[in-house]
């Protein structure tokens, strides 16, 4: 194998992950007075944070990924209701949440630690949102199920007192960090990797985070676009009356 040519391509790969990570942060930048605009006048006050590769986990296990969650508000400082959509790969663990009421434990606080399980929704339980399953149909990701989703009552109300605009801030900025630590890691291995076998597997990982980051700059664009949807266009101004023309003076005689 041209060693060099291994390592040229492996560095072409390295810069194209990296250059797709600057420009997230393009559009993190670019989008930060959108998001400000539309938690302050959106209409139904909805905060989208996107979570694309985030892993969903049922009782523990991977099931898929997630793709966003958004916080629905009665106002800017209260959380009436979260809905959380991910995407399953596989339709047949469906079955795992057939007539199933899920929770979860904090739904701001989503990590790849957090999972969802059955319960049953009794008065110790407060209705607050559904978790929305998509699955592939036909080539296409489409919705195939709405489960409810229900929160311990103590679970709800700290929610509901939570300052949700700065925790919407947060949890995409933990999201930002899992990216960097990847891209550390892989850089790490990049420097120490002694064999084929090794080089192999720090390309299969360039590929998969490439794919990942992408996803998640895709996502912050459609989440920029859906918080922004709502804002009304700003009132025309109305046209200024014009100014007072002083009488001409008459010339003396």
């Amino acid at each position: 194998m041209d060693m060099k040519w291994y390592w040229g391509k492996i560095a072409l790969k390295a810069g194209v992950i990296f250059g797709v990570g600057y420009g997230i942060v393009g559009i993190v930048r670019a989008t930060k007075h959108q998001v400000i605009q539309a938690v302050e006048t959106s209409s139904d006050l909805a905060i989208t944070i996107p979570l694309p590769f985030l892993p969903f986990n049922i009782d523990g296990i991977k099931a898929g990924t997630f793709r966003r969650v958004v916080l629905h508000r009665s106002n800017p400082e209260t959380v009436e209701s979260v809905d959380a959509t991910v995407r399953m790969t596989d339709s047949s663990q469906l079955h795992q949440l057939r007539d199933c009421t899920v929770t979860v434990d904090d739904p701001s606080r989503l990590s790849d630690k957090s999972s969802f399980r059955c319960v049953t929704a009794d008065s110790l339980m407060t209705p607050f949102g559904s978790l929305i399953v998509n699955t592939m149909q036909d080539g296409e990701w489409a919705r195939a199920a709405m489960i409810p989703l229900v929160l311990p009552r103590d679970v709800a109300r700290r929610l509901q007192g939570r300052d949700v605009q700065h925790r919407a801030a947060e949890l995409e900025a933990e999201r930002f960090k899992a990216i960097g630590d990847s891209i550390q890691s892989l850089a790490t291995g990049l420097r120490t990797a002694a064999s084929d076998s090794a080089r192999d597997a720090i390309e299969s990982e360039m590929k998969a985070l490439e794919g990942e980051m992408r996803t998640l700059r895709r996502s912050m664009s459609e989440a920029a676009a859906e918080r922004t949807a709502d804002v009304p266009e700003p009132a025309p101004k109305a046209p200024e009356a014009p100014l007072p023309v002083p009488p001409a003076k008459k010339p003396p005689r």
